[in-house]
């Protein structure tokens, strides 16, 4: 494991942590994306080290990257977000950034796989558009897991709603319609960028886009925004895998002693792992 920067086109640093596996068994390494409501986390969080672990442990280099994050909000009473340089494209940026330092540097003939957590799996896809637009080479793959992916909330079905339970309503309500535009709009800087596909591509044109996973977590209100973007690339003809991990809730990979942490985890691993077979 090693810590370093990657030099952002903004002219600062970008930490970045690289994790060696003690035996590569699998030459595409993979950036990986933290989550946190573009607000919060960081390298240390288990979501970012545990998962980029866990990867690391199968084989595969894994480089997690430290974006900049934008101030905390409040979610209740009054919408009043505090004044950043952080805001959408700089988060995104530093994701290019350190993506195409490490496909510039590895040794692989394939470009490195892409993927993250649910802010950091929005990061994922927005970063993979502007790749696919020539901002740098593309990704081989994208791993999407529970992420936000529209600026305005998809619609929770009736039967999602169902599944989340009693015990889970903290989240619910954390995850709820009015805060996840909150939190999207905190991030994008403006109402008019929840509709602005360049900065939520859920919705937009997907198109040329790589083999994607999208894993979602069962209980989740986000859940609803992973199965619509399943469906947004299925209908624009990208090769995509679907999971859903049984009773999970959002941000099970930030549990690394639980069930549910491997069971996630070896489900990356495995779909990572098939690529090669797919090349």
């Amino acid at each position: 494991m090693t810590d370093t920067t990657v030099a952002g086109r903004t002219g600062h640093d970008i930490p970045v942590r690289d994790y060696a596996p003690d035996e590569v068994r699998h030459t595409v390494p993979l950036v990986w994306v933290h989550g946190g409501g573009f607000m919060g986390g960081g390298l240390d969080m288990p979501e970012s080290d545990a998962v980029a672990r866990a990867i690391a442990h199968s084989g595969r280099h894994v480089r997690a990257v430290d974006y900049r994050l934008v101030p905390m909000i409040n979610f209740r009473g009054t919408f009043r977000p505090k004044p950043s340089t952080n805001r959408y494209p700089e988060p995104l940026f530093d994701v290019l950034d350190a993506y195409k330092d490490l496909a510039s540097t590895q040794p692989s003939t394939r470009s490195p796989l892409l993927g993250g957590t649910s802010a950091g799996a929005g990061l994922s896809l927005s970063a993979a558009t502007r790749l696919r637009d020539g901002d740098g080479p593309p990704p081989s793959g994208l791993a999407l897991i529970y992420g936000t992916f529209h600026g305005r909330p998809a619609t929770v079905t009736r039967e999602l709603r169902s599944r989340i339970r009693m015990s889970d309503r903290a989240m619910a309500v954390f995850l709820g319609k009015d805060s996840l535009e909150r939190m999207n709009m905190n991030y994008g800087g403006s109402p008019e960028s929840l509709d602005d596909h360049a900065v939520f591509p859920g919705g937009g044109d997907l198109r040329g886009l790589p083999q994607t996973l999208v894993m979602n977590a069962d209980r989740d209100n986000l859940r609803a925004s992973g199965d619509a973007l399943a469906q947004e690339l299925i209908d624009a003809g990208i090769e995509t895998t679907t999971q859903v991990l049984p009773n999970t809730t959002h941000g099970f990979l930030n549990k690394p002693k639980t069930r549910h942490f491997t069971d996630g985890t070896q489900a990356l691993v495995t779909w990572m792992d098939d690529q090669k077979a797919r090349q």
